[in-house]
């Protein structure tokens, strides 16, 4: 029952551990947003999907705070329909393309969510 205990004790560490990690990289990927970097990294991100699409037509999704990106956008998708995604809380871009069926995600939320599964498979941090 001790045994239990520990590991119990070790797991909640552990977890501990990994959600101050990640909020803090959450809080630089925020600041990144705000930063003269951040429009090119969106430039970057709509290229890949303009080259993937072509014309075809997309939704394309941001954050609320991406909203006065929209002419960004439009330059490199002038056939895109933009909408404002609420479940996108740091930013970067999702496209969908429904003549396809296929949805590209290419945000900082979901590059994030990423790295936690990597993190926690190869950080060497057990529960041993």
């Amino acid at each position: 029952m001790e045994e239990l205990k520990l590991r119990n004790e070790q797991f909640a560490a552990r977890q501990k551990l990994h959600d101050k990690v990640f909020a803090q990289a959450e809080e630089k990927l925020r600041d990144y947003t705000k930063s003269a970097d951040y429009p090119a990294f969106l430039a970057r991100s709509l290229q890949a999907i303009a080259e993937k699409y072509g014309d075809a037509q997309l939704i394309v999704s941001v954050a609320p705070a991406d909203e006065d990106k929209r002419d960004l956008i439009q330059k490199s998708l002038p056939k895109a329909d933009i909408k404002i995604d609420n479940t996108i809380m740091i930013g970067g871009i999702a496209a969908y393309c429904p003549a396809l069926g296929i949805r590209m995600d290419d945000t900082l939320d979901s590059r994030l969510r990423e790295q936690r599964a990597w993190f926690i498979e190869n950080s060497g941090l057990k529960v041993v």
